[in-house]
């Protein structure tokens, strides 16, 4: 997560994972994608409260996936992928920032600064990493359902959803938890009101928000 200063609020801390495991009590969850899996907290936490499930991890960078799977390697229901996911397959191009939890195919706004610590989104460098659709590497894959789609990949989330038409018209992705920005953090950044539309345009309806943070009174993410 990103954190901006003193002033950062959060509210509704109703715990994110225990409202999930309630919306699906009513079938068993047996696969869990995790994009943007960092090093691996959030996989840990699908894992206990989901215990028979898969946990697909995706992280592209090198040094960060190499603390992943130093943190998940011992648990053979975490199965990990050093790639991006995004609207199409094959080279990225990636920025990296000051602050790894920062990085992003998009590079960083120019009001990025009005918001977050400077340092935090400063780009160091722009290298490759390689892509995948849900849609293309579900049917390589083998994987029928998605029953969680967690997604926490610094404004990416709308190419994500849109490499994965054929699964959402499908309805075959049951569940989707991910980030949203409400201020300007990357250039090409989609506004949440996309993101919204296009849920809602193949089915989805939105249950709530949750870990909101705010800045002098306005939403951050």
């Amino acid at each position: 997560r990103m954190l901006a200063n003193q002033l950062l609020v959060k509210r509704n801390e109703v715990d994110i994972f225990l409202a999930q495991k309630s919306l699906l009590q009513s079938t068993p969850v047996k696969t869990v994608f995790d994009l943007g899996a960092h090093i691996g907290k959030t996989a840990q936490s699908y894992r206990k409260i989901f215990p028979n499930a898969k946990v697909h991890c995706f992280e592209p960078t090198e040094a960060t996936f190499s603390r992943l799977n130093e943190r998940t390697g011992s648990d053979k229901n975490i199965i990990r992928h050093m790639m991006a996911v995004s609207d199409r397959p094959g080279p990225l191009d990636f920025h990296y920032n000051s602050q790894a939890s920062t990085n992003s195919v998009f590079k960083s706004s120019k009001d990025a600064g009005l918001y977050w610590n400077e340092t935090q989104m400063h780009t160091e460098r722009v290298a490759t990493v390689q892509a995948t659709t849900l849609d293309i590497f579900c049917e390589e894959q083998g994987i029928s359902t998605i029953d969680v789609l967690k997604m926490d990949i610094q404004g990416g989330e709308l190419l994500a959803l849109k490499g994965a038409t054929g699964l959402l018209m499908a309805k075959k992705i049951r569940l989707i938890c991910m980030e949203v920005i409400f201020v300007p953090t990357y250039e090409g950044q989609p506004e949440v009101h996309e993101i919204m539309a296009w849920l809602k345009n193949h089915g989805y309806v939105l249950h709530n928000f949750y870990r909101l943070a705010s800045k002098n009174g306005r939403l951050l993410y």
